[in-house]
């Protein structure tokens, strides 16, 4: 399911607040506060990854290579195939990514989405980000 057991490693390319940002030498923002609530679902611990290329279509070669497990960003809306779609409220459409062959890892993300937004995590989220 991931590539090293016990960790989720996601990409993604920061810094676009309020979804991406490094705050006090972390990172955070919306998308790695719904990632890191996504992994304490599946018991995983939340390892996130910033891709720094220059060309943001290379985030999707990594993935294809397995250098993470999943990548999360509002250019995934661009890639259906790939993605997890929300919604938030700058209308914008998130997504994440996963490598075309782990659709068990694609398959837990999406029942632990289903559980945030069941408990209320997935709304104060956006609350807090999206005031």
């Amino acid at each position: 399911m991931t590539l090293n057991p016990g960790k989720l490693i996601v990409a993604s390319a920061y810094p676009d607040p309020p979804f991406d940002l490094i705050d006090h030498g972390s990172p955070g923002g919306f998308d790695i506060e719904l990632m890191r609530a996504i992994s304490a679902q599946l018991s995983l611990t939340l390892q996130p990854v910033r891709y720094a290329g220059d060309d943001f279509n290379g985030i999707f070669d990594g993935l294809a290579k397995r250098s993470y497990d999943a990548v999360i960003s509002w250019l995934v809306k661009d890639r259906p195939r790939l993605s997890v779609p929300l919604q938030v409220p700058t209308h914008e459409k998130l997504g994440i990514a996963f490598a075309k062959d782990n659709e068990a890892l694609c398959s837990d993300v999406n029942r632990a989405l289903v559980t945030l937004r069941g408990n209320g995590d997935f709304a104060r989220l956006q609350a807090r980000w999206f005031p």
